[in-house]
């Protein structure tokens, strides 16, 4: 993929130039225009022939919105280019292990989660930064939502997800328009639903309707066959003027209470803008009507109502059509019939921001697989995890070492092994893959098959100075929760590392010795890491339920070298005394 996003930061910024040309030529016609049609203007008033005058005033007025149209249509190609550079440009970066220009998702770490904290799920260098390519605030709110999530409803759902983000992942194309269309909201901040609750449904309005309705009609058609008139008799003329005049004066009559509300219209289009290009595509992909029209008449609307922030052109078209009032007529006609199709809309956009940002990873990581998932059967006695060849999704592939791992013939795999060794490593590059088999995501293994787990951890355990908490009791208060919680539901997978670090070695062993034969009377999956090569015996006295594996490190002279292999059995090489040694310190009798 590398090669391909080269190539298209390059034509994206061969197409900005491109346009950036065109622009300034368009620039340079606008002044030509207002230059060329002042001095003609000029002119014509000198040769005293009002029609002649008024007409090319007309001309000259059109051609000039015109190329202000042209220009603005040019500014939204030279945008889109910028867009399309800029998120190519991302994916390089993220290939190559840097940062993501979409959130990292810190406002959601929470040490309190069942697992979010210890496998990195959020902030930064997380499995969400990794991921994410979400833009809107609610569709980073729908991704972390489906991070956190505890177990999927079933795996149809997951196998579903998992369809479309094959399918999305072979169409670079419409993943990168759809990123483009919303890349405007990124790391927003703000959730959008409340002010388009208020301002779309329940924003009283302060125009009597109905009579205005009846004049925004009516009165163009008046002022335009008074104008038309003037040139058999002049006198028509000066009634059209007399009513563009009275339109004029009910705009400035209204025009504090306009000018007030098209600034919330602002802000709701700029918060709409965006959704109506996703939406669009979504259209088209779906071959369905899901809400785009709607969106794309809102958006008409406000644009057509913003021409009044240009103060000369706002003037004409009030004395012309009223146009004020004419649009915030047509916006509460639109509100009254079609409003809640923005919300449906809106929803749709997060869920394929989701689905988009699950396809991005697929295609950036082609060797990754997606999961078996399979079916829980009711006695929960049989689940299954089994993978081959799994590696951390984080860390870099020159560091990365691949294992294997099948729960076959036991519940809880008891990890012993060396400082250093890898079984931390481990425990995480199971459940951050769990992680991602459960968001409908590919995994960093060559072959996984899973059950659906309720998992949770108990890994980094940090003290509280505000709480008057030690670390002891913290991780007194973890595990206390996790046994609770897995005896409950029968399907929970732990991945618990070092447990009772806090207390003596007496103390640590029987705690840590009664905690696993707690879990395994309750039938609970998972992994536990230990220093402890006394548990290891447990497997005799529980056959069947739990099985020994291990790190290990093997001496070459008197240098260490760590295979980061998962192997059967208990672990009989240790390596703190070699360490100790290193610095000085010489443990031996």
């Amino acid at each position: 993929m590398e090669a391909q996003y080269k190539e298209r930061v390059k034509k994206g910024k061969e197409k900005t130039q491109q346009y950036h040309s065109f622009i300034q030529k368009m620039a340079l016609s606008r002044l030509a225009v207002i230059l060329g049609g002042g001095a003609l203007l000029f002119y014509l008033s000198q040769q005293e022939v009002i029609w002649l005058f008024l007409l090319a005033f007309l001309g000259i007025l059109i051609l000039f919105m015109y190329l202000v149209f042209k220009q603005s249509q040019l500014d939204k190609q030279k945008e889109y280019w910028e867009k399309y550079t800029l998120i190519n440009q991302n994916e390089l970066q993220v290939l190559k292990g840097g940062s993501n220009l979409y959130d990292a998702g810190e406002k959601w770490e929470n040490s309190s989660h069942p697992f979010t904290s210890d496998l990195d799920v959020f902030g930064k260098n997380s499995l969400f930064q990794l991921v994410n390519r979400a833009s809107t605030y609610l569709g980073n709110v729908y991704l972390a939502e489906k991070f956190s999530r505890l177990i999927p409803k079933n795996c149809e759902e997951v196998v579903k997800v998992q369809n479309k983000v094959k399918d999305l992942s072979q169409d670079i194309d419409w993943c990168q328009n759809y990123q483009i269309a919303l890349l405007t909201n990124n790391k927003q901040d703000v959730n959008p639903l409340p002010i388009l609750e208020y301002y779309l449904k329940k924003a009283p309005s302060f125009l009597p309707i109905k009579l205005f309705t009846i004049w925004v009609k009516i009165s163009p058609f008046f002022i335009f066959s008074f104008l038309i008139g003037g040139f058999f008799n002049t006198s028509f003329w000066g009634i059209a003027i007399i009513l563009g005049l009275l339109q004029v004066f009910i705009s400035f009559y209204y025009g504090g209470k306009v000018s007030l509300w098209t600034q919330h219209a602002e802000n709701i289009g700029k918060i709409t803008e965006s959704y109506v290009g996703a939406l669009r595509l979504i259209e088209e992909r779906e071959k369905n009507n899901l809400g785009y029209a709607s969106f794309h008449k809102l958006n008409i609307i406000i644009q057509k109502l913003n021409a009044r922030n240009n103060p000369f052109v706002g003037l004409i078209l009030n004395f012309l059509f009223l146009w004020d009032i004419k649009y915030i007529l047509e916006f509460e006609k639109w509100r009254n019939g079609e409003y809640e199709s923005v919300f449906k809309g809106i929803e749709l956009t997060s869920i394929y921001e989701f689905n988009v940002s699950l396809a991005t990873l697929c295609r950036n990581e082609p060797e990754w697989t997606f999961p078996h998932l399979v079916k829980p059967k009711s006695d929960f006695n049989t689940l299954i995890f089994e993978a081959n060849q799994i590696e951390h999704p984080l860390l870099n592939k020159t560091q990365s070492v691949a294992n294997s791992y099948h729960n076959e013939n036991h519940k809880i795999a008891l990890i012993t092994g060396s400082n250093m060794a890898g079984k931390s490593t481990f425990l995480r590059t199971v459940g951050a893959n769990l992680v991602l088999a459960y968001l409908g995501a590919p995994v960093r293994a060559n072959y996984l098959k899973t059950s659906l787990f309720r998992m949770i951890t108990s890994m980094r355990i940090k003290d509280s100075l505000a709480e008057s908490t030690s670390t002891f009791k913290a991780e007194l208060d973890r595990i206390y929760w996790v046994l609770k919680e897995s005896e409950i539901h029968k399907e929970t997978f732990v991945l618990i590392d070092e447990m009772l670090r806090g207390t003596n070695s007496v103390d640590k062993f029987l705690g840590s010795k009664a905690i696993i034969e707690k879990l395994i009377k309750q039938g609970t999956y998972g992994l536990i890491a230990t220093h402890d090569l006394q548990l290891s015996e447990l497997e005799q006295q529980y056959p069947g339920k739990m099985a020994n594996f291990h790190f290990d490190i093997k001496m070459e002279g008197s240098e260490m070298k760590f295979d980061y292999k998962l192997k059967q059995g208990p672990c009989t090489q240790f390596n703190a005394a070699i360490l100790l040694k290193n610095i000085g310190i010489d443990i031996n009798p």
